[in-house]
């Protein structure tokens, strides 16, 4: 992933990774060092993540539309 890539391709990305089909407007990416959890918005969220013995890390997180209800979705898979 090129550091100036946008949050939405970002996003893209980490679904298709996953095979995960889904609106993209419903997840929102994470810097996994971090401690707040801050949404990474911006034009190259990439840029400004924070550096743990020289690599960065993401987390995909999902939003649900309606906060007072929720659902759990589950991808088969294998370990391997």
């Amino acid at each position: 992933m090129q550091r100036n890539a946008s949050k939405e391709q970002v996003i893209a990305a980490a679904l298709r990774a996953f095979h995960v089909y889904d609106d993209l407007r419903l997840y929102y990416i994470t810097d996994a060092y971090d401690s707040n959890e801050k949404e990474l918005d911006g034009p190259f969220p990439l840029q400004n993540l924070t550096r743990k013995d020289g690599r960065t890390a993401i987390f995909l997180r999902f939003r649900s539309p309606d906060p007072e209800s929720g659902y759990i979705k589950v991808y088969p898979g294998k370990l391997g």
